[in-house]
């Protein structure tokens, strides 16, 4: 890579890492290490998230990396001239419209010299993205470009695939959280027999493995249905007994398991269970509260409000501007929801510094600068304070204070319905399953 590709790609990657300690609250890697081998080697994730799910990924990669990116991205001139020069490689999908500017043999090509060169390569073998906890069937032009590479070398490249799953808690909301796992690499030179004898057999099965692998590191559910049922449930779960990602992670595995064994053997049973989780949150909406109050028994937090209150106004009210500008320009843009996390950070490289400088030159106006410096300073650690204090005290002292101000006998029904699910819900969960 020449020179000034590479002070760009280390620019833009410190830029990426400051965005993501920004939008999420907490990421945690579990096989961290797996990420840090600098030999060729083809990353592969789910991809729930556009553009977050290859930067939370790569962003741990100390090689280059290189993004196989949708064709669609490469249609003007400008993003035909822009994605080619830093770090894309275009390649079109079946049911993309023809795009004369991207030949998947010239794009096959330079993945072969890419990779040979001891590249690093991200594909998420989805084909697009989805914004939900449900993994689409791999597409098969990992394999087939990982063999593509071998064959170029006459299988002497010591080639390996990165499995990653990339879990988040709500992938649209800033201050949210990241889950990531890391398999075992697979070196696919082990599949050199099988390609020899066999190459259409070898594509798939190599296929199939990866999709297994990235499969087992994912919350992955059937359906809609399936995942809001699980979503209140893990609510209440941690609402009662919270556990730190890798525990969360493990337990909504199981429960998904569970509970689909308790749907195949009790469809009825489950069926009328489903019904009731429902009902109990609804019945939360209309009353304007949430499961977090029935979980306190309705005890109000008064001592970490009060604590908290004064640096999060000093925080919201700094960053009001910034964060109203960015929120408001998103809306605007009226984009796909699965779009709105990755626009918002875009954005936010944009206005932050603009509306920060702006600021701290009113208060070098009034002050000196050493204030106005310390000024400048606070904006970003009392931001995210706040957007923090928030979620996590705000919100759940609302809830709780509109939990207090109904009736009782209201507050007697919300307490045995939750009672009522717990109970059956421990019984759902003694079901022996097997998650891999």
């Amino acid at each position: 890579m020449k020179l000034y590709k590479r002070l760009i790609y280390g620019y833009l990657k410190g830029l990426a890492l400051a965005a993501l300690w920004i939008n999420f609250r907490k990421r945690t890697i579990i096989g961290k290490h797996k990420l840090k081998a600098k030999r060729p080697t083809i990353l592969v994730s789910n991809h729930p998230s556009t553009l977050l799910d290859p930067l939370n990924v790569a962003a741990h990669v100390p090689m280059y990396v290189h993004f196989l990116a949708n064709a669609g991205l490469f249609q003007t001139r400008f993003g035909n001239w822009f994605f080619n020069t830093f770090y894309c490689i275009p390649i079109a999908r079946k049911e993309d419209k023809p795009n004369p500017k991207v030949n998947n043999t010239s794009s096959f090509a330079r993945c072969d010299e890419f990779l040979n060169g001891g590249g690093c390569l991200f594909i998420a073998p989805e084909g697009t993205s989805w914004m939900d906890r449900t993994m689409r069937p791999f597409k098969t032009g990992t394999a087939r470009i990982a063999f593509s590479a071998l064959q170029e070398s006459d299988f002497s490249l010591d080639l390996v695939i990165q499995p990653v799953g990339v879990n988040y808690t709500a992938p649209e909301a800033f201050r949210s959280r990241v889950f990531m796992k890391v398999a075992n690499p697979i070196v696919v030179k082990q599949y050199k027999e099988q390609y020899e004898k066999d190459p259409y057999q070898a594509v798939r099965s190599l296929t199939d493995q990866l999709e297994e692998k990235v499969r087992s590191m994912v919350i992955d559910t059937h359906s809609e249905e399936e995942d809001l049922l699980v979503k209140r449930l893990e609510e209440m779960q941690q609402n009662r007994d919270y556990k730190d990602d890798l525990g969360h992670f493990n337990r909504t595995k199981t429960l998904i398991e569970q509970l689909r064994v308790y749907a195949a053997e009790s469809a009825t049973e489950y069926k009328s269970f489903e019904e009731q989780v429902h009902q109990y949150f609804d019945q939360l909406d209309i009353n304007h509260t949430r499961d977090v109050a029935i979980s306190r028994k309705g005890q109000l937090q008064w001592l970490k409000l009060l604590l908290g209150l004064p640096f999060f106004l000093y925080g919201a009210i700094n960053n009001a501007l910034t964060a109203g500008t960015i929120y408001g320009v998103v809306r605007k843009l009226n984009l796909y929801v699965g779009y709105n996390a990755s626009a918002r950070m875009v954005l936010g490289l944009i206005v932050l510094p603009l509306f920060y400088g702006l600021q701290t030159w009113l208060v070098w106006s009034f002050s000196n600068g050493y204030i106005a410096l310390a000024y400048l300073l606070s904006l970003i650690p009392f931001g995210l304070f706040a957007a923090d204090f928030w979620k996590n005290t705000i919100a759940p002292f609302i809830a709780t204070w509109r939990f207090k101000r109904l009736h009782s006998n209201l507050k007697v029904e919300l307490f045995k319905q939750s009672e009522e699910i717990e109970k059956e819900l421990k019984q759902i969960q003694q079901k022996p399953v097997n998650i891999g």
